[in-house]
């Protein structure tokens, strides 16, 4: 008999990469003949409360739920419940519900992100600010450790969530060995470290006839959300120093949000940034060589940003496993990216990539690892490199890679 899976998401998670990773694990698990794979995608609100369900079986669209009851009777039909990333309180309800009744299917969780890291970089960021000292005021008084006490609050909710999802779980995976040990450190899980594993990230793999060559013209693409702990403000601040000494460098930002709010208010921040360093007169050379593409989703757009650029900046605050930087290997481009504990594991100690010192992760940090890149842009070792990385995902991180480990770990329950 067909073992039973649910995919749980929350809406706004399946424009990125995890939608992409979930879309390709609910395909492949149908087509090995051994699960029936659904997913349940939730719909609330920020702080996690209130909200419904949308079902899709077997590929194809179902019934909304909204009765808490019916929630708890879908998901006890299944052998495994798979939550990726943090649920909302009406799932993490029904999972206590049915474990308290002895009746609970095995919980897998898929950790993409700590949120304790994602509040530390964007208190960094707001420090100066009310939304700062806000912050400020609630770490002090324990947000960190008893989150519980600010669920009305989105961060105070979020740790809480993800604390107790962690808890209910039979497993935890995470996308690399180094952000095991990060969360499990950061969150006292030491006495369940052996229910956490590691299951990486993984991306389509391009065809070796699809390959480009880098075009070796001095250009840079960032791609990501704008948010504090990904470094946009940080490698916009580069920008200048960039310049300076690499005057014909071309720079391509892909990214931002759908309405385009944030495109617009880093525009305005691109040019307070070159007219500071060139003044006034001389920023309209340099603007015309940035261009922001907003949000793209489109994969033939996606690829050929990929396929325009030579090397990928990263300047992360943190990240688990980082599907662009796995994008730019795949396409043997060179990512710059913040040398974090994670980071190094998964890719700079395999010598795919340029590492920026994360206590260096300044405008001007980030402009000294680029331009030695942009020096050093025809060496034959960044021909090694790049051949390195695509390697290095061909072998780790393709999404038949994915599949295997998710079936290993499923069996493994």
């Amino acid at each position: 008999m067909k073992k039973k899976i649910i995919h749980v998401v929350n809406n706004r998670a399946l424009n990125g990469g995890i939608g992409t990773v979930l879309d390709y694990l609910d395909e492949g698990l149908r087509e090995n003949n051994l699960y029936d794979s659904s997913v349940l995608t939730t719909y609330s609100q920020d702080d996690g409360k209130f909200g419904y369900e949308s079902l899709k079986r077997n590929g194809n669209f179902g019934e909304h739920i909204y009765n808490k009851n019916f929630l708890e009777q879908e998901l006890a039909q299944y052998d495994v419940v798979h939550i990726h990333g943090i649920p909302s309180y009406r799932i993490l309800e029904a999972v206590e519900a049915l474990k308290g009744k002895g009746q609970a299917p095995k919980i897998v969780n898929t950790c993409h992100s700590s949120v304790k890291k994602e509040l530390a970089a964007h208190y960094e960021r707001s420090k100066n600010t009310g939304d700062g000292r806000a912050l400020e005021r609630m770490i002090d008084n324990g947000i960190l450790e008893k989150p519980g006490r600010y669920c009305d609050n989105y961060w105070g909710s979020a740790i809480f969530r993800q604390e107790k999802v962690m808890t209910l779980a039979d497993k935890v995976q995470h996308m690399n060995n180094a952000y095991l040990d990060d969360i499990v450190e950061e969150y006292s899980a030491h006495e369940n470290k052996d229910k956490h594993s590691v299951v990486y990230n993984g991306i389509e793999l391009l065809n070796e006839d699809e390959l480009t060559t880098r075009p070796k013209d001095k250009r840079l693409l960032y791609c990501g959300r704008f948010a504090a702990e990904k470094g946009i403000d940080e490698f916009i601040e580069s920008l200048p120093s960039i310049f300076e000494k690499h005057p014909d460098t071309k720079v391509k930002i892909m990214g931002g949000d759908k309405d385009g709010i944030q495109v617009e208010k880093y525009k305005r921040k691109v040019k307070e940034e070159l007219s500071h360093k060139f003044g006034d007169h001389l920023v309209i050379d340099y603007l015309d060589n940035i261009d922001f593409t907003g949000w793209v989703t489109d994969k033939k757009e996606i690829k050929a940003c990929y396929e325009w650029t030579d090397f990928l900046v990263m300047p992360s605050k943190d990240e688990s496993f980082c599907l662009a930087i796995a994008e730019a290997l795949n396409h043997k481009r060179i990512p710059i990216m913040t040398d974090t504990h994670s980071l190094r594991d998964l890719y700079l100690s395999k010598d795919a990539g340029l590492g920026i010192d994360e206590n260096k992760r300044t405008g001007q940090g980030i402009a000294d690892v680029v331009n030695f890149a942009l020096d050093e842009i025809d060496q034959p070792w960044m021909e090694i490199m790049a051949e390195t990385g695509r390697e290095l995902v061909k072998e780790n991180y393709s999404l038949e890679k994915v599949l295997e480990q998710q079936v290993r770990l499923y069996e493994s329950l």
